[in-house]
């Protein structure tokens, strides 16, 4: 909702600017995920669709890139609404500054059936913490359901034409909802797991364990580098 009001209210105020024009624009990416979520940097591509005068102006950017995990490729999908300030040159070269809000979707995150100690001779914190981390993708992954995100960054456009140019971005991405995802749905697999599958002693240390490795939200930071062409009409 705070994104499409977002966009509303760029559009909406750009389009009683005088000369304002609307472009569109299909670009490549290289895209830098957060080391802490153990995803490769991987390519990306989407497409960016606005409405911009001489000054200001607003974007919405769709962008799907493909990162690994544990050999395993992934869906990483970035959705938002920008405001743009453009900085007039007088040149074939405009630069620009940028800040939107978005939401950042991971697909394809698959739980292992974790494998508990069995005896007091295995009950020993590296082995309870192996049972932990016996998920694809062990060391985190993103809340499917809801991982909000500020961008911020800028670029240059240099013009071909007075319809085309060649588009060029930097931007950083804060996502604030970041959890270990596959970790927190292990743990529940294996708080269910444990009562009957082991003796109570092992079975206690696990829980406290467990309780022990709660899961906290954070803060993660991605990265892109895109170049793209953009049509103005």
């Amino acid at each position: 909702m705070v994104r499409w009001a977002l966009c509303m209210v760029l559009f909406i105020g750009v389009g009683y600017t005088p000369n304002a024009s609307a472009d569109v624009s299909a670009f490549i990416s290289r895209v830098g995920f957060d080391e802490t979520t153990d995803l490769e940097n991987a390519l990306g591509a989407g497409i960016r669709w606005g409405k911009s005068s001489r000054i200001i102006g607003g974007e919405t950017s769709l962008m799907v890139a493909r990162p690994i995990r544990d050999d395993e490729n992934m869906t990483a999908l970035f959705w938002e609404g920008r405001f743009l300030l453009n900085v007039p040159t007088g040149t074939n070269i405009r630069p620009f500054a940028s800040v939107g809000l978005g939401n950042m979707l991971l697909t394809s995150i698959d739980i292992a059936n974790p494998q508990l100690p069995t005896s007091s001779d295995e009950l020993k914190e590296a082995a309870i913490e192996e049972a932990l981390n016996k998920v694809d993708g062990d060391s985190g992954g993103l809340d499917v359901q809801n991982n909000r995100y500020l961008s911020y960054g800028g670029g240059l456009r240099y013009a071909l034409s007075d319809k085309m140019a060649v588009r060029f971005d930097l931007r950083q991405y804060r996502v604030f909802s970041f959890k270990d995802y596959a970790r927190d749905l292990a743990e529940e697999r294996i708080r269910e797991e444990i009562e009957g599958s082991v003796d109570a002693e092992i079975s206690d240390a696990l829980l406290d364990q467990i309780s022990n490795e709660s899961v906290e939200e954070k803060t993660v930071q991605h990265s892109e580098l895109s170049v793209g062409v953009l049509f103005s009409f």
